[in-house]
């Protein structure tokens, strides 16, 4: 039987985790992905346990976000051994990304159903939007530049962790675009033409980091198995792209001065979209080999890592539905109503594990590997 142990306030301070925001942008992921899935199947439930999701999300959002900054005055050292750590540095990147799925789930949502007062709902997500892309680009230009700097970075640090950050570039360019549909044209203008900048930083990372962690999955051991569930964190650049690629189109239709760029990324949508979601299902079918080996191996111990297997999942699902709506791609819609079950069902193992491993304490241990 597992033994309780109690933590004073500040050792849960001190040993806070950047990774609590990974249960944010999963939760507030879930809350996008329901609702998505109310539209098409139009049960009253779905609409309901969609604004769940997003209140929830928010909670967790604020709580740790409080938290974070009560741990940069109080612990400015630890923070900044996490800021160079080769792992734990990019979990600072769950920030920004948090942030974009919450400023989306105002645009998308909360907008839309009248849930906030107009004015309060745009200020929301503008501020959670300009969070979310600046603090994006900051943490991926630091650990690009630590990459290149560190000593102590080794190609076998390279993990789906590393993702994180052109992740949250992404997600800040599909929650500007979803923004600037509510603003007026001149502003929705020079952020899309930011944005389109702001793409190309992010898909050539992911493409160069998948490259990394190619490299290290051939000519390295496996990583422990409580690093496992950062075997599908490459799912999830693959959602975002699509839903940020998406996101141009749609925002680019109430911009006439950049009708021209609207019919170019039209194109290379109808290309970019099969080939991504391709590698995204082989993606997937690797994976569930990749995980049943550990479970049949030695187990998978819990950590809040499980975050991992919540947020890819949703965003793949996501970019799938997106997709849909293009009339070649219209077949993909009973695969999202599928993965949105799985999804839905990751969720809540992992969140009833964290309920328990907050209880016991155990969430408050971090793993050796993110020491």
């Amino acid at each position: 039987m597992t033994q309780s142990k109690q933590f004073s306030f500040f050792q849960i301070v001190e040993s806070l985790e950047a990774r609590w925001f990974m249960s944010s942008m999963a939760t507030g992921a879930m809350g996008i992905f329901t609702f998505l899935i109310f539209s098409v199947l139009k049960i009253l439930l779905l609409k309901y346990v969609s604004l769940f999701f997003i209140f929830l999300a928010f909670l967790i959002f604020i709580i740790s976000s409080i938290l974070t900054l009560v741990r940069i005055i109080l612990f400015p050292k630890a923070v900044f051994l996490d800021s160079t750590h080769p792992i734990a540095s990019h979990f600072f990147s769950g920030i920004s990304i948090s942030a974009g799925v919450l400023s989306t789930t105002i645009s998308n949502i909360l907008l839309p159903l009248h849930i906030l007062p107009h004015a309060l709902s745009i200020s929301l997500a503008t501020v959670l939007y300009l969070i979310s892309i600046i603090l994006g680009i900051i943490f991926f230009v630091m650990v690009s530049s630590m990459l290149i700097t560190s000593k102590t970075t080794k190609s076998n640090h390279a993990l789906g962790i590393w993702l994180l950050p052109p992740v949250g570039i992404f997600v800040g360019i599909f929650a500007g675009n979803f923004l600037s549909m509510h603003l007026s044209p001149l502003y929705a203008t020079n952020i899309l033409i930011a944005h389109l900048f702001c793409f190309g930083i992010a898909l050539f990372g992911y493409f160069y980091t998948m490259n990394l962690i190619f490299h290290r999955i051939k000519f390295h051991p496996l990583p422990p198995s409580a690093m496992a569930p950062s075997f599908l964190i490459p799912l999830a650049p693959v959602g975002v792209s699509v839903i940020a690629l998406l996101s141009f189109t749609s925002a680019l239709e109430n911009v006439p001065a950049l009708d021209d760029v609207f019919s170019s990324i039209s194109s290379f949508s109808l290309l970019y979209i099969p080939f991504i979601i391709g590698f995204g299902f082989f993606w997937m079918l690797s994976v569930f080999l990749v995980i049943r080996h550990y479970l049949r191996e030695e187990g998978i111990p819990f950590s809040l890592g499980f975050w991992a297997f919540v947020f890819p999942v949703d965003a793949f699902g996501i970019g799938l539905f997106f997709a849909s709506k293009i009339l070649f791609f219209s077949f993909l819609l009973p695969v999202t109503i599928v993965v949105w079950i799985i999804s839905l069902l990751l969720w809540a193992y992992v969140f009833m594990k964290t309920l328990s491993a907050i209880r016991t304490g155990k969430v408050f241990f971090r793993p050796k590997e993110v020491q």
